[in-house]
């Protein structure tokens, strides 16, 4: 392989890093989207976390240990919005697949595992995300909602 000059090198990384940038950023995106709304969903009493603090996600570094917070206030305040309307539900609902994809998406990050750790994890990141609309949809589809 030849040897790459700097002058080479900077067009290919300002074609490259964006693209990687947005590659990363769509699906944390779309999962933020995805919480923000299920706890939307739940009326203030039920919730353990505020909706828009799902968005801290978006924090480099803190995104990274984030999750660990957020999959739990999640589960805890579905399951609390479902006891409150009467609807029976898992107590933790969503809180094992996303805490599967937490610390796969934290080995993710580590050299060398990050090869390993990746695909489990947008499998279990995807899994969380359907997971996560399903509960949703059946607060949506709820017919007994109750005042909060």
């Amino acid at each position: 392989m030849e040897n790459l000059d700097p002058q080479t090198l900077l067009p290919l990384l300002l074609t490259i890093l964006p693209i990687v940038f947005l590659i990363v950023l769509i699906p944390v995106v779309l999962l933020d989207v995805l919480l923000h709304r299920a706890l939307a969903r739940c009326a203030p009493s039920s919730r353990t976390m505020s909706p828009w603090l799902v968005w801290l996600s978006l924090v480099p570094v803190v995104g990274l240990f984030w999750p660990f917070r957020v999959v739990p206030a999640v589960a805890a305040s579905l399951h609390n919005e479902f006891v409150r309307r009467g609807i029976p539900e898992e107590p933790a609902p969503g809180k094992t697949i996303g805490m599967a994809w937490a610390w796969l998406a934290l080995l993710s990050a580590v050299p060398l595992v990050n090869f390993l750790a990746m695909l489990p994890a947008a499998i279990c990141w995807a899994m969380y995300c359907i997971r996560i609309a399903v509960l949703t949809r059946k607060l949506d589809e709820s017919k007994a909602v109750i005042p909060a």
